[in-house]
Parts: C-alpha cells; structure tokens; sequence
C-alpha cells in the first residue's frame, strides 16, 4: 500500500493539485484510481473530493488554458459545478522568490497577485468543508441531501 493511498483511507476529504500540463494529468488518473480504491465500500466510502486545484497556470500559453479547461470539464459530474476551484495559481515569480529567502509569499509580497489568489484558494476550502459539513449534518438528522 502506498503512502498516498494510506492517506486517503483515513482522510475525511483530500484536494488533488495538478499543472496544466499533459504528463501532470497523466498522473492525475492514477491518482483517481488510488481513490476509488480507497472510497470503496469496504474502506472510505465517506472520502470527499473537495475540489482541483489548477497551479502554475500560464494564460498565455494556449494548450495550457485547454487543459485547464479539460480539467474543468473533467471534475463536473451530471450538469453539477466543477469540482475545479474557481481560483487558479497562475504561474509567477514571488512564489520562487518567496522561497529562496525562506518565507512564505504572504510574507514576503501579500499584496501579489499570486498570494491574492492562495487566500482566494482558501476562502474557497472553507465553503467547501461548510457544504460538506451542512450536508452531513442534515444525513445525519435524517434528512436527504442531494448533489
């Protein structure tokens, strides 16, 4: 077993991070594989995908706005909201920066764009989680939640 697939069995719910990029999806499916071996019945039925994030992005560069869009289209499920965040981290230079002087891009640029689209991000994981926690709550009382 490896140590990913380890994860997803105790996890409540997991974030894929991907590139728009051809190998980077190659990877995202066997990723998606470890994951439905985890959410089988017999393991974590309950694992959550909590959203894909787009990283890197380069809106210049035409084949990488068509794989953001192939992973838009990808993560949507019967005419239901992608499961791609909204946000994406566009390629930049503050986050290499940030890192070679040993801090975080919220330290060394908050005002970038860059760092605008991480609190972005994780404005985005925090409704996310109140709509899973809100749709549990209500199975739980024994309502039905649908979606």
């Amino acid at each position: 077993m490896t140590t990913t697939l380890a994860s997803y069995l105790v996890a409540d719910y997991f974030i894929i991070s991907t590139l728009p990029e051809k190998l980077a999806l190659e990877g995202l499916k066997n990723a998606l594989k470890d994951i439905a071996q985890a959410q089988r019945k017999d393991r974590n039925p309950q694992l959550k995908l909590l959203g894909v994030i787009v990283s890197r992005l380069d809106r210049r560069i035409r084949k990488a706005r068509e794989y953001e869009e192939a992973i838009r289209q990808s993560f949507a499920a019967n005419a239901q909201e992608s499961r791609k965040f909204r946000t994406t981290i566009t390629s930049s230079a503050a986050i290499p920066r940030a890192q070679d002087a040993g801090k975080t891009v919220f330290q060394t640029e908050p005002e970038h764009e860059a760092t605008q689209q991480f609190l972005a991000i994780a404005r985005e994981l925090e409704e996310r989680i109140a709509e899973f926690e809100v749709a549990a709550q209500s199975v739980r009382e024994g309502g039905v939640v649908h979606g």
